[in-house]
C-alpha cells in the first residue's frame, strides 16, 4: 500500500491485548503508517493506545464501532424461523487456555468440565420440551469437541458443522435461541434477532453484551449453576431483542460504512 499509495482503513477490528514485544512493535509500526487513515475497533479502544501510544488518537481517526457482522442477516437476506430448536454453540477448551493469560485465569476450565456442563444444560432443555442441536463455527478443535459431546451424551442429538459463513447464518436462523461461547455465534444470533446466552471465555464477549444492552446474558460458566443458567435462558426468551436499540446499532453500522468508504476514496489518489 505504501508503494502504490493506497489508503488503509481498519474496520471494527478486535482489540485484544498482547504480551508479545515483537507483536506490539509490528502492530505499532503498521498503525503509524501514513497509509492508515482510520482505525475503528469493536471493543476496548484502550488496547490500541497501549500498543501504539496515546498520541495515535491525535494522528489518526480512532474510535469504537459495532461489528459489521451484526447486519449479516440483512446482507444474506436471511430471517429467523419459528422453531422450538435451541442451538448449542460449542467451543474447544483450548480457546479458554489460549485466552487465560490476558484474562487472569478467571474463565479457565477443563474439557471434561465443559462437556459435563453442556450435558446438564442440554438435559435441562430437553426436560422443558426443547429440541437441542449442537453446532460449531467451523473451527477444527471446536468441531472435534462437538462430536465428542455427541458421543458422550446419552441423548440422540444432531451436530452441524458449517462449510461457509452463509451456512452458519442459515443454520442459526433455524433456532429459537442459542447458547454459545464464540463471539460471532452470538453476533449472528443478534443479527437475526435471536436471543443468546453467551458463555464468556474472553472479555470481548462482555463488551458485546454491553454494547447490545444484553450484558446480563453473558456469563462466566464457573459462576452459575445449571438452574440459574436455565432461569436466564427463560428470561432471554421472554425479553427477546430490544428492537429500538437493534435498529440504532444497525443504522449506525451502515452510516459508519459510508463514512469510511468516503474517507478511503477521498484519501486515495
Amino acid at each position: 500500500s505504501e508503494n502504490k499509495n493506497i489508503s488503509i482503513i481498519f474496520n471494527s477490528c478486535g482489540s485484544e491485548n498482547t504480551k508479545s514485544i515483537i507483536g506490539k512493535f509490528l502492530l505499532k509500526r503498521v498503525l503509524e503508517s501514513e497509509q492508515v487513515k482510520l482505525i475503528s475497533v469493536r471493543d476496548n479502544i484502550e488496547n490500541i493506545k497501549k500498543i501504539a501510544g496515546d498520541q495515535i488518537a491525535e494522528k489518526k481517526d480512532v474510535y469504537e464501532s459495532d461489528d459489521p457482522a451484526i447486519i449479516v442477516g440483512r446482507a444474506y437476506g436471511v430471517v429467523k424461523k419459528d422453531t422450538n430448536i435451541i442451538g448449542i454453540g460449542i467451543i474447544s477448551n483450548l480457546a479458554y487456555v489460549n485466552a487465560h493469560s490476558r484474562n487472569e485465569n478467571k474463565y479457565l476450565i477443563t474439557e471434561d468440565y465443559l462437556i459435563n456442563r453442556w450435558i446438564e444444560i442440554i438435559e435441562s432443555l430437553n426436560n422443558l420440551g426443547y429440541e437441542c442441536k449442537i453446532f460449531s463455527n467451523g473451527g477444527y478443535h471446536d468441531n472435534a469437541i462437538a462430536y465428542k459431546l455427541k458421543k458422550t451424551i446419552n441423548i440422540n442429538i444432531e451436530v452441524f458443522i458449517p462449510k461457509s459463513p452463509q451456512d452458519l447464518v442459515e443454520e442459526i436462523s433455524n433456532y429459537k435461541a442459542i447458547f454459545a461461547h464464540r463471539l460471532h455465534a452470538n453476533i449472528l444470533a443478534y443479527s437475526l434477532k435471536i436471543p443468546s446466552i453467551g458463555f464468556v471465555w474472553d472479555d470481548k464477549l462482555i463488551e458485546f453484551g454491553t454494547r447490545t444492552k444484553r450484558e446480563k446474558f453473558f456469563l462466566n460458566l464457573k459462576e452459575y449453576d445449571t438452574t440459574e443458567i436455565i432461569e436466564l435462558f427463560n428470561q432471554a426468551i421472554d425479553e427477546g431483542i430490544d428492537e429500538a436499540h437493534y435498529n440504532m446499532i444497525t443504522n449506525n453500522i451502515i452510516s459508519d460504512f459510508k463514512v469510511k468508504i468516503s474517507k478511503a476514496l477521498m484519501e486515495t489518489p
